[in-house]
Protein backbone atom coordinates (compact mmCIF):
# COMPACT_ATOMS: atom_id res chain seq x y z
CA UNK A 1 0.00 0.00 0.00
CA UNK A 2 1.32 3.44 -0.94
CA UNK A 3 2.22 5.87 1.81
CA UNK A 4 -0.42 8.52 2.53
CA UNK A 5 0.42 12.04 1.34
CA UNK A 6 -0.11 15.23 3.33
CA UNK A 7 0.01 18.53 1.40
CA UNK A 8 0.57 21.87 3.13
CA UNK A 9 0.70 25.19 1.30
CA UNK A 10 2.48 27.90 3.23
CA UNK A 11 5.64 27.11 5.19
CA UNK A 12 5.31 29.88 7.76
CA UNK A 13 4.50 29.32 11.43
CA UNK A 14 1.00 27.92 10.96
CA UNK A 15 1.88 25.79 7.93
CA UNK A 16 5.00 24.41 9.58
CA UNK A 17 3.11 23.55 12.78
CA UNK A 18 0.43 21.74 10.76
CA UNK A 19 3.09 19.89 8.77
CA UNK A 20 4.69 18.71 12.01
CA UNK A 21 1.37 17.60 13.46
CA UNK A 22 0.06 15.74 10.40
CA UNK A 23 3.26 14.69 8.63
CA UNK A 24 4.61 12.04 10.99
CA UNK A 25 4.69 8.65 9.24
CA UNK A 26 3.39 10.15 6.01
CA UNK A 27 4.88 11.62 2.85
CA UNK A 28 4.76 15.39 3.23
CA UNK A 29 4.58 17.86 0.34
CA UNK A 30 5.02 21.55 1.13
CA UNK A 31 4.54 24.56 -1.15
CA UNK A 32 5.74 28.09 -0.45
CA UNK A 33 6.62 31.17 -2.51
CA UNK A 34 9.48 32.32 -0.25
CA UNK A 35 12.84 30.57 -0.79
CA UNK A 36 13.90 31.35 2.75
CA UNK A 37 10.72 30.07 4.42
CA UNK A 38 10.80 26.93 2.27
CA UNK A 39 14.48 26.24 3.06
CA UNK A 40 13.86 26.76 6.78
CA UNK A 41 10.88 24.39 6.73
CA UNK A 42 12.76 21.76 4.71
CA UNK A 43 15.76 21.82 7.05
CA UNK A 44 13.67 21.82 10.21
CA UNK A 45 11.41 18.98 9.08
CA UNK A 46 14.18 16.78 7.65
CA UNK A 47 16.31 17.29 10.78
CA UNK A 48 13.30 16.05 12.77
CA UNK A 49 12.97 12.92 10.62
CA UNK A 50 10.08 13.89 8.34
CA UNK A 51 9.82 12.61 4.77
CA UNK A 52 9.28 15.99 3.13
CA UNK A 53 9.42 17.30 -0.41
CA UNK A 54 9.36 21.08 -0.76
CA UNK A 55 8.41 23.10 -3.84
CA UNK A 56 8.50 26.79 -4.69
CA UNK A 57 4.92 27.56 -5.71
CA UNK A 58 3.10 30.86 -6.17
CA UNK A 59 -0.50 29.94 -5.30
CA UNK A 60 -1.76 32.86 -7.38
CA UNK A 61 -0.49 31.01 -10.49
CA UNK A 62 -2.98 28.24 -11.32
CA UNK A 63 -0.58 26.31 -13.56
CA UNK A 64 2.05 26.22 -10.81
CA UNK A 65 -0.51 24.93 -8.30
CA UNK A 66 -1.84 22.35 -10.76
CA UNK A 67 1.70 21.08 -11.45
CA UNK A 68 2.31 20.82 -7.70
CA UNK A 69 -0.99 18.94 -7.24
CA UNK A 70 0.01 16.42 -9.94
CA UNK A 71 3.38 15.80 -8.26
CA UNK A 72 1.81 15.28 -4.85
CA UNK A 73 -0.91 12.99 -6.21
CA UNK A 74 1.66 10.92 -8.11
CA UNK A 75 3.45 10.20 -4.81
CA UNK A 76 0.46 8.41 -3.26
CA UNK A 77 -3.10 8.85 -2.08
CA UNK A 78 -3.85 12.34 -0.78
CA UNK A 79 -4.96 12.10 2.84
CA UNK A 80 -5.08 15.82 3.62
CA UNK A 81 -4.53 19.09 1.80
CA UNK A 82 -4.15 22.06 4.15
CA UNK A 83 -3.98 25.49 2.55
CA UNK A 84 -2.39 28.08 4.84
CA UNK A 85 -0.64 30.27 2.26
CA UNK A 86 -1.66 33.88 2.57
CA UNK A 87 -0.44 37.40 3.16
CA UNK A 88 -1.60 40.08 5.58
CA UNK A 89 -1.56 43.82 5.32
CA UNK A 90 -0.82 45.93 2.32
CA UNK A 91 2.95 45.45 1.89
CA UNK A 92 2.35 43.66 -1.41
CA UNK A 93 -0.48 45.95 -2.46
CA UNK A 94 -4.18 45.21 -2.82
CA UNK A 95 -4.00 43.35 -6.14
CA UNK A 96 -1.33 40.85 -4.99
CA UNK A 97 -3.07 40.42 -1.63
CA UNK A 98 -6.25 39.54 -3.53
CA UNK A 99 -4.42 37.20 -5.91
CA UNK A 100 -2.77 35.26 -3.09
CA UNK A 101 -5.54 35.23 -0.48
CA UNK A 102 -8.61 34.70 -2.65
CA UNK A 103 -7.50 33.50 -6.06
CA UNK A 104 -4.76 31.37 -4.48
CA UNK A 105 -7.34 29.60 -2.34
CA UNK A 106 -9.55 28.94 -5.37
CA UNK A 107 -6.50 27.70 -7.29
CA UNK A 108 -5.60 25.21 -4.56
CA UNK A 109 -9.17 23.91 -4.31
CA UNK A 110 -9.62 23.63 -8.09
CA UNK A 111 -6.20 22.04 -8.69
CA UNK A 112 -6.44 19.42 -5.94
CA UNK A 113 -10.10 18.38 -6.16
CA UNK A 114 -9.57 16.16 -9.23
CA UNK A 115 -7.03 14.16 -7.19
CA UNK A 116 -9.14 13.85 -4.04
CA UNK A 117 -10.61 10.47 -3.23
CA UNK A 118 -13.05 9.22 -0.63
CA UNK A 119 -11.58 10.23 2.71
CA UNK A 120 -9.38 13.07 1.46
CA UNK A 121 -9.67 16.22 3.59
CA UNK A 122 -9.14 19.69 2.13
CA UNK A 123 -8.93 22.54 4.63
CA UNK A 124 -8.35 26.24 3.92
CA UNK A 125 -7.19 28.43 6.79
CA UNK A 126 -7.28 32.23 6.92
CA UNK A 127 -5.85 33.16 10.30
CA UNK A 128 -6.92 36.82 10.27
CA UNK A 129 -10.46 36.25 8.95
CA UNK A 130 -11.82 35.93 12.48
CA UNK A 131 -10.91 39.55 13.18
CA UNK A 132 -12.63 41.04 10.17
CA UNK A 133 -15.94 42.71 9.60
CA UNK A 134 -18.74 41.03 7.71
CA UNK A 135 -19.03 41.35 3.94
CA UNK A 136 -22.27 42.18 2.20
CA UNK A 137 -24.46 39.22 1.21
CA UNK A 138 -23.89 40.03 -2.45
CA UNK A 139 -20.10 39.91 -2.08
CA UNK A 140 -20.23 36.76 0.07
CA UNK A 141 -22.37 35.07 -2.63
CA UNK A 142 -20.00 36.20 -5.39
CA UNK A 143 -16.91 34.94 -3.55
CA UNK A 144 -18.56 31.61 -2.74
CA UNK A 145 -20.02 30.82 -6.15
CA UNK A 146 -18.09 32.60 -8.91
CA UNK A 147 -15.85 30.43 -11.08
CA UNK A 148 -12.15 31.00 -10.42
CA UNK A 149 -11.69 33.04 -13.61
CA UNK A 150 -14.56 35.36 -12.63
CA UNK A 151 -13.59 36.08 -9.03
CA UNK A 152 -11.88 39.24 -10.17
CA UNK A 153 -14.62 40.50 -12.45
CA UNK A 154 -14.65 44.05 -13.77
CA UNK A 155 -17.91 44.72 -11.97
CA UNK A 156 -16.61 43.73 -8.57
CA UNK A 157 -12.84 44.13 -8.82
CA UNK A 158 -12.38 47.30 -6.81
CA UNK A 159 -15.12 46.34 -4.37
CA UNK A 160 -13.62 42.87 -3.87
CA UNK A 161 -10.06 44.15 -3.52
CA UNK A 162 -11.08 46.72 -0.93
CA UNK A 163 -13.09 44.22 1.09
CA UNK A 164 -10.34 41.61 1.06
CA UNK A 165 -7.60 44.07 1.94
CA UNK A 166 -9.68 45.40 4.83
CA UNK A 167 -10.16 41.82 6.06
CA UNK A 168 -6.44 41.12 6.12
CA UNK A 169 -5.16 44.46 7.40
Amino acid sequence: MAQQVIVVTGAGGLGLAIARRLGSGRRLFMAEFSDQALDNARTSLRDSGYDVECHLVDVSNYQAVEDFARLAAAAGPLESIVHTAGVAGSAMGPRKTYEINLLGTANVVDAFLPFATRGTSLVCIASLAGHSTSLSQELERHLATAPRDQLYSTKSSMWTQQALCNRTA
